[in-house]
């Protein structure tokens, strides 16, 4: 029947459904609901044009096009003069796909196609098929390939176009040739390679593993291990200055790597290329999986949303000679590693800060002197000047000597200091065990007001907690910034950018993996991980909503799963075990369940009310006034499949 049928009663109709449709503006001139073209005005405006400015910025960084800004801005208006609409429509355009941003950044900003670095030649098989035994080699704009891609030539004229085998515009072409990257040992690039990371057994294995498997020349192998950290250097011997991506992305993968430092002119082109070839098992069996579950994402290229957060904790740290401290906190695994990294990069910080990041992870049994030392050492690890503590001094006069070195610093650099405490929770550990007295809260406080000096602490929802109880003299100075889930555009953008060129999802693919994740990056990460995984098995190209049902079957019945869940619950609290499963087992509309049903579950009814206090500090749960329920669906369903039912155990 024709879309303008309308539809009379006794009318029996059949619905056909497409996951890989999303709404379209034609559909607005067919429906009659106004909460449905409410619906489809809201996505036309938000979820394309999001996805499409992520994706130009991304493709602008990417290519480090070395304009200025308003040249950058004078090209991207010429473009839009040229064609209908302005800039909305052309993000709506990249954002659902109409148009390439690699390739429109490429038209816009590099200039002239040919590259004859990229060293790429007919094979001579197959020159000899040939009528002309010249052929000048073109780099395809649209794909811009390099090596290590496999690429095939379009052939017109006496030009051979070299594209990636997945590229749209080179499978159509009429004529096709076999190319081939040429790869010489005199032609190789040294790259210098830096790696910071705590140390451990093993650890220089795994680093020298990885770039066995990719097939990769190294020398000048170096490694120092001071005081539980390891520093690994190495030269890398590669075809063209392009650092892979995949490399990166193993080596970030390995237990203990905090941070892999690259040179400056190399790092322009990381990640240059966005569209990658179809899945092939040879090809890929040793690449990286772009999710991370439970690491930081340090590339700019790999964060995703948190626009305003970052705002306002640039906004309270700067201008520096006025800033405000900031208490970052949180549930676990939520961000605040990939946050704090992202601000201690952030261009603005740089400019009146020397940033310090610690992990003080391994701060729970230091003193004094260790840790005022610690923070030393990272001082300098930025290339400043710091006296030294002399040993065998008071308490005392170890702070004194500390804040005589901050105000020269100052003199020296013209900048401030800002210290990223990450993990702060050890140093309270410290503090309570005895081994670090209360000076150091008491200087922090100080130095925060009256030195150079701006402190960003990180921590969990008991550090706030630990804060507002027991250092008082903190929490009147510190400024608290929590952090929670993404929005739903940000975490969508999670889910399809990291594989974006490699993978695509189906919509009911995506809004399972939200729903279940509540948008918690964790989860995200944890999930599309194992969905890539399975589509590197399988040779998919497509995640389907029976992709992911099947992923979350896995999760579900894993038991030793439980770790991914640790930080929600304490495992060896019977109080915790009895909420969690009453609550996971009830079939109320949303999950929601008086408390005093709760209660009811045991005769100490101040032991579940204690329960229901941790497990709100730990964000496990929600509350609505007199009602609870566990905040992620995806815990939920894990109890439940893993748990009996606290009225039958």
């Amino acid at each position: 029947m024709d879309i303008d049928y309308a539809l009379n009663d006794g009318d029996v109709v059949e619905i056909f459904t497409n996951p890989n449709v999303t709404p379209d503006k034609n559909w607005l001139n067919h429906v009659q609901s106004s909460k449905t073209r409410e619906k489809i005005h809201h996505w036309l405006k938000t979820v394309p044009r999001a996805i499409g400015l992520h994706r130009l910025e991304q493709a602008m960084q990417k290519n480090k096009v070395g304009q200025s800004v308003e040249n950058t801005r004078t090209k991207i208006d010429e473009f839009i003069k040229s064609r209908d609409g302005g800039i909305d429509t052309l993000l709506d355009d990249i954002g659902n796909g109409v148009i390439d941003a690699d390739a429109l950044v490429n038209s816009l900003f590099m200039e002239g196609d040919w590259k004859t670095e990229a060293r790429a030649y007919i094979p001579k098989n197959e020159l000899n098929k040939l009528p002309s035994a010249r052929y000048r080699i073109k780099i395809a704009r649209c794909c811009n390939p390099d090596y290590p891609d496999e690429i095939v030539g379009s052939l017109q004229n006496a030009i051979a176009t070299a594209h990636r085998v997945s590229c749209k515009n080179g499978i159509r072409a009429k004529k096709h040739v076999s190319l081939k990257w040429a790869t010489h040992e005199s032609s190789l690039t040294s790259v210098k390679i830096k790696i910071k990371a705590h140390d451990r057994t093993g650890l220089i294995r795994d680093v020298a593993d990885i770039i066995t498997n990719h097939s990769l020349g190294m020398e000048e192998f170096n490694a120092l291990s001071r005081d539980g950290l390891a520093e690994i250097s190495f030269i890398l011997k590669l075809p063209t200055p392009a650092i892979p991506q995949t490399l990166l992305g193993d080596l970030r993968a390995i237990h203990e790597i905090d941070d892999i430092n690259i040179p400056e002119p190399y790092l322009r082109l990381l990640n240059y290329h966005s569209v990658q070839p179809a899945f092939n098992h040879t090809q890929h069996g040793g690449m990286g999986n772009p999710y991370s579950p439970g690491r930081s994402s340090i590339e700019k290229v790999m964060f995703f949303g948190r626009r305003k957060e970052t705002r306002q904790i640039i906004d309270y740290l700067t201008p520096a000679s006025h800033p405000t401290s900031i208490l970052l906190y949180g549930q676990r695994r939520v961000g605040k590693t990939s946050l704090a990294i992202r601000i201690r990069n952030y261009r603005n910080i740089g400019k009146e800060y020397i940033p310090v990041y610690i992990d003080c992870t391994a701060s729970k049994s230091s003193d004094d002197y260790d840790l005022l030392n610690r923070m030393i050492y990272y001082i300098k690890e930025q290339g400043c000047d710091f006296p030294d503590l002399k040993k065998k001094r008071s308490v005392q006069d170890m702070y004194l000597q500390f804040e005589k070195g901050l105000v020269s610093f100052k003199k020296k650099n013209h900048k401030h200091l800002l210290f990223i405490f990450d993990e702060f929770e050890a140093v309270l550990i410290a503090k309570q065990q005895g081994t670090l007295s209360n000076t150091f809260f008491s200087a922090i406080r100080s130095w925060s007001q009256n030195k150079p000096v701006t402190f960003l602490i990180v921590g969990s929802n008991r550090l706030k907690s630990e804060i507002t109880s027991n250092f008082s003299e903190l929490a009147t100075v510190f400024l608290s910034q929590k952090l929670g889930a993404l929005s739903s555009h940000d975490a969508r953008m999670l889910v399809i950018e990291p594989a974006h060129g490699r993978l695509q999802y189906e919509n009911n693919a995506i809004e399972i993996i939200l729903y279940v994740t509540r948008c918690y990056p964790y989860y995200i990460h944890l999930i599309c991980a194992k969905l890539y995984d399975h589509a590197l098995e399988t040779f998919k190209t497509t995640i389907t909503q029976q992709d992911v049902e099947n992923t979350l079957f896995l999760i579900y019945k894993d038991l030793s799963a439980q770790n991914n869940f640790s930080h929600l619950w304490n495992n060896n609290s019977p109080q915790h075990e009895i909420v969690l499963t009453y609550l996971a087992y009830q079939k109320n509309p949303g999950g929601w369940v008086d408390v005093k049903e709760i209660l009811g579950m045991s005769k100490s009814k101040i032991t579940l009310k204690e329960a229901l206090r941790e497990l709100l500090e730990l964000d496990t749960i929600e509350r609505s006034d007199d009602k609870y329920r566990i905040r992620l669906p995806l815990f939920a369903e894990w109890i439940l499949k893993n748990y009996p039912h606290p009225i039958n155990s």
